[in-house]
């Protein structure tokens, strides 16, 4: 009969039952293991919002959320009307990119965003208009945060080195 690729393959390293058998439960067990060192080392550590105000930390989620959705939407009109993309696959390009920011780059990011929304089933933008989207994108996103950064340089507590960085900031 037909095989898949991977049974040949398997069936090539000559792996009998027995031997598959053992592999699979020295994974399980390897696998079980790590996450039972992982979730000792977590119960015993801080979570870094575990001190905060519940109100505020709820307000600042829900705030995300919809600061989420507004990006999306403002997203979309960035394009050209016959080269502006569905708003699902924006939605879907702005998830995927906000995972991989967690632990990569942000430019590894937008690499992600762009593919995701280029990849999507019937998007009429090339890879050309959809990265320099996300560069105009950017340069909203940095000015919205400018009068942040103004506003926290005169905040009480702060060095005169860091008020002037973030003064610095502000004015670029």
């Amino acid at each position: 009969g037909h095989h898949l690729p991977l049974e040949r393959g398997r069936w090539r390293l000559g792996l009998s039952a027995n031997a598959r058998l053992t592999l699979i439960a020295g994974s399980g067990a390897l696998a079980l293991a790590v996450s039972i060192l992982a979730a000792r080392r977590f119960a015993d550590t801080p979570w870094p919002l575990s001190r905060g105000d519940p109100g505020l930390l709820t307000a600042a989620g829900l705030l995300f959320l919809v600061a989420y959705v507004l990006k999306i939407y403002a997203w979309r009109w960035l394009f050209a009307g016959d080269e502006r993309p569905q708003t699902r696959a924006l939605a879907a390009a702005t998830g995927g990119s906000s995972i991989v920011g967690l632990v990569l780059p942000g430019r590894c990011a937008d690499v992600v965003r762009i593919a995701i929304v280029n990849r999507y089933p019937g998007c009429p933008a090339g890879v050309r208009t959809v990265g320099l989207s996300i560069v105009v994108l950017g340069l909203i996103d940095i000015a919205a945060l400018a009068p942040l950064a103004l506003a926290s340089a005169f905040v009480p507590g702060y060095s005169s080195a860091v008020r002037t960085g973030l003064i610095l900031l502000a004015g670029v």
